[in-house]
Parts: C-alpha cells; sequence; structure tokens
C-alpha cells in the first residue's frame, strides 16, 4: 500500500516547489515589478505616448460619464465629442498663439541683429567686472557676424568693386585705404580670431561632421554638402517625435472606449478577501491623482493667463511667451518663478534701448514685474487651488516637486509621467496601511510591523 504524500506542517522543504516557498514568491513579484519599470523606461519611446494617452482618459472619464448619463450619448459618441472639441480647441489656440509667439521671436531676433540692444551691451560691459568684459566684447562680436549676411568690416568681392568705382559727390574717388588703417586691422584681426575660436569649439563639441566617406563608402554630407547629414538626423527626430505625438489621439480612442472594461477586469482580479479595503484605497488614491492633475491643469493655464496680461500692462516685451511658459512651468509647483528674472531682465533691456526721457523708472523695472508675479502667487495659492482642487489633492507642493525631480532624475520625461501617480499612492498606503499596523505594533498589539497578515 502506498503511504499517502505528506502534508499540512509535516512537509519538508525538500518536498517543496521554489513557487511554493513564500520568500522566493515575494522576491519573484518584485523583481517582476522592478522589470515592467525598466523594460518601460528602456521603450519609452512607445511606453510614454501610451502613458500620455492613458492619463488623458483617465483625466477625461468623468466628462465622458457625463455625456453619457446626462444626455444619452453613447461611449464612443462621447469619446469622439471630447476628441472633436479638444481638436477645434487645441488649433485655435495653436492659430491664435503661434503666429503671436513667431512673430515675437522674429522681431526680438530682428532687433539684436540691428543693434537695437548694443547701448545695453555697453551698459552692462561697464557694469560687469573687468576681467570678463573681454567675453562681452567677444560674444557680441560673434552674434554681430553670425547674423549678419556680409559681417561687419568685410564686403563680398562684388560689392567691394562697386563701392571702389562708384564716385562720391564731388567727383573725387574713395581713398584707396582708410584713414585708420591700423585700428580696421586690428578689428578684422580680432574679428579672425574670434571665428577660429568659434570654430575650434564647435570642433571640440562635435558639432561639425567630417566630410568624408567613412566605412560605408557613401555619405549625404558629400552630395548635399558639409552639415547635411545632421540636417537630416535632425528632421528624422522631429518626425519620430511628430509621429509619435500623432500615436496619442489613437492610444487615447481605445483607452477611453475601453476604460469601464478595464476597470471591470481589475476589479476581478482582487482577492476577495481585501477586495473592499483595496477598492477603498484605490477610491483615495484615484481622489488624490485625479484631483492634483485636473486642478493643476486648470490653475496653470489661469495663472499664465494673468501674467501674460499683467506683464502686457507693465509693458514687458514678449509677455504672451512668458506668459506661455508660466502655464507650463506651473504644471510642478513653484517651477515658474525663473520667468520673473526673465520678464525684468527683457523689460530692462527694452528700457535701456529707449531714450533717457521715455525711460520707465528702475524702481518700476524692478518691481512691477515682481508685483505681477506676487499677484498670480497669491491667487494660485489663496484662490484658485481651493475653488478648483480643494482638499482632495492630499499633495502638498513641496511633495509633489521633490518627487517630479526625483522622477526626472531617474527616469527623465519617464519618471516625471509616473513620479506624482506613485506618489500620491505610497503616500496613502503609508497613511493608511503602513503607518497604522506600526503604531499597533509599538503599542505592543501585533507581533509584526509590517501589514501582511500571518497564517
Amino acid at each position: 500500500m502506498q503511504d499517502a504524500p505528506p502534508s499540512g506542517p509535516a512537509k519538508g522543504l525538500s518536498r517543496l516547489h521554489l513557487w511554493q516557498i513564500q520568500g522566493v514568491r515575494d522576491v519573484v513579484v518584485v523583481a517582476l515589478v522592478i522589470g515592467i519599470f525598466y523594460m518601460g523606461y528602456a521603450i519609452r519611446t512607445v511606453t510614454v505616448p501610451l502613458l500620455v494617452a492613458f492619463g488623458l482618459a483617465y483625466l477625461v472619464e468623468p466628462v465622458v460619464k457625463g455625456l453619457v448619463r446626462r444626455f444619452g450619448f453613447s461611449r464612443t459618441a462621447a469619446v469622439g465629442t471630447v476628441m472633436g472639441t479638444a481638436g477645434v480647441a487645441l488649433v485655435a489656440v495653436v492659430a491664435l498663439t503661434v503666429p503671436v509667439l513667431v512673430g515675437q521671436t522674429a522681431g526680438f531676433l530682428k532687433s539684436l541683429r540691428e543693434g537695437r540692444f548694443n547701448s545695453a551691451v555697453d551698459r552692462v560691459e561697464q557694469l560687469v567686472p573687468e576681467e570678463y568684459r573681454g567675453e562681452v566684447g567677444r560674444f557680441r562680436a560673434w552674434f554681430q557676424q553670425s547674423t549678419q549676411a556680409e559681417p561687419v568690416g568685410e564686403m563680398s568681392p562684388r560689392t567691394e568693386k562697386a563701392a571702389a568705382d562708384e564716385p562720391l559727390a564731388d567727383g573725387a574717388r574713395p581713398p584707396a585705404e582708410p584713414a585708420d588703417e591700423p585700428k580696421v586691422k586690428a578689428a578684422e584681426a580680432e574679428a579672425e580670431a574670434i571665428q577660429r575660436a568659434v570654430a575650434a569649439e564647435l570642433e571640440r563639441r562635435g558639432f561639425r561632421q567630417a566630410n568624408e566617406d567613412r566605412n560605408s563608402g557613401f555619405r549625404w554630407a558629400t552630395v548635399l554638402g558639409a552639415n547635411a547629414e545632421d540636417v537630416l538626423l535632425s528632421a528624422v527626430e522631429v518626425l519620430t517625435i511628430l509621429f509619435l505625438a500623432a500615436l496619442v489621439p489613437f492610444y487615447f480612442w481605445f483607452f477611453s472606449i475601453n476604460f469601464p472594461d478595464a476597470l471591470a477586469f481589475l476589479r476581478g482580479l482582487l482577492p476577495e478577501k481585501h477586495r473592499d479595503r483595496i477598492l477603498e484605497l484605490a477610491g483615495d488614491m484615484d481622489r488624490a491623482v485625479s484631483g492634483f492633475i485636473r486642478g493643476r491643469i486648470v490653475v496653470s493655464v489661469i495663472m499664465g493667463v494673468v501674467a501674460a496680461i499683467g506683464w502686457r500692462i507693465c509693458g514687458v516685451p514678449y509677455a504672451i511667451t512668458l506668459g506661455a511658459a508660466v502655464t507650463v512651468l506651473s504644471l510642478i509647483p513653484y517651477v515658474s518663478a525663473i520667468t520673473l528674472p526673465l520678464a525684468i531682465g527683457l523689460l530692462a533691456a527694452d528700457q535701456l534701448a529707449v531714450p533717457d526721457a521715455e525711460r520707465m523708472g528702475w524702481l518700476w523695472i524692478a518691481l512691477g514685474p515682481a508685483l505681477v508675479f506676487g499677484l498670480v502667487q497669491f491667487l494660485e495659492g489663496y484662490v484658485l487651488l481651493p475653488l478648483i482642487a480643494g482638499k482632495a489633492t492630499d499633495l502638498d507642493p513641496v511633495s509633489i516637486f521633490v518627487a517630479v525631480l526625483a522622477g526626472a532624475a531617474l527616469a527623465g520625461v519617464y519618471g516625471m509621467l509616473l513620479s506624482i501617480p506613485v506618489a500620491a499612492c505610497l503616500k496613502i498606503y503609508l497613511r493608511e496601511v503602513v503607518m497604522p499596523r506600526l503604531r499597533a505594533w509599538s503599542s505592543g498589539r501585533v507581533n509584526d510591523p509590517l501589514p501582511f497578515d500571518q497564517s
């Protein structure tokens, strides 16, 4: 008669499979989670659009539910309405803002080329320490040479011949050599030295590609020019980014359409014994994450509009561009503060280029933009966040700031996308599960401080 196999406590480790040992299963689960995150980071060009699309589907889910419940829309019609409205709004925003931004940027570059800020640079050069004045002068000379069709002090052969042949008003010919020939020679020598230094720096940093055949025996640069390969590589990168951006609406459609089915599937995976508790914690995490993200987006847009209008009233040039920067940077608390010195610097540079009689007072140049930014921060902290986000976020600004910086340092954009949800979920888990267990352990009510049931 064959003996019955041992069961229960009598079964030794030698008779157990590896997957029957709790410690081994725990290690495998942890390694699996780490592996999933690593694989996601390794193929981030694929996973980032997926995460963005899923995040957008998660954010607009209340809107889709409202259209289905209140107006009787089908799920497909509701998602299509949301996507159509968002597309029209995006096109309108781009049509209104991009020409202004491009025009302001082009105007700024044109002002630099025309020397509008030369007087400001001269004054700055006098204010900086003497050992750095040469650097400022060399930068100005390099910029003038790089932004002018014909650098100062040089003429094309055709232009030089035309200038030599053109008679003066009194019929005299122009002198063959200028009177201040030593100064001109010195300026030309300095310009050539600057050009050589810039070329050497570009060569050191790898910006200049050698125009020669390599292992393959063929280079695009030999056909299209020395910098053609760089241009082609940049074009490929831009096309790749545009392609990935175009995938976001495609992914969003399927995520949003199947969002309820995905939630039902995940609920079915939860163990029956702990399902209610897990769903309760998941609801808290959902309110925290969605409240922060939705509220922060609305608050950031309002902050950018108020900053742009205020700085425009103060006379800050390119206020719309700075307002757009405030909108983007305000998604992370406190980061938008870097726009304040930019606003003050642009206003100061703009005022240095106008006559003294028409110039604003220096006190207003320094305090005007600062007062606008202070008003924006007051509206954010005491009006917008309490009114729009309320107490639902459960995420203080310092925690968000640290989490985003840590995510960016660990995994770049991929880490930034995951940092806020992970930080919110960890905070709620520690508060609702880990800390009560630790307090019970410290008071002697349980023997194990870890929040796991003992079998």
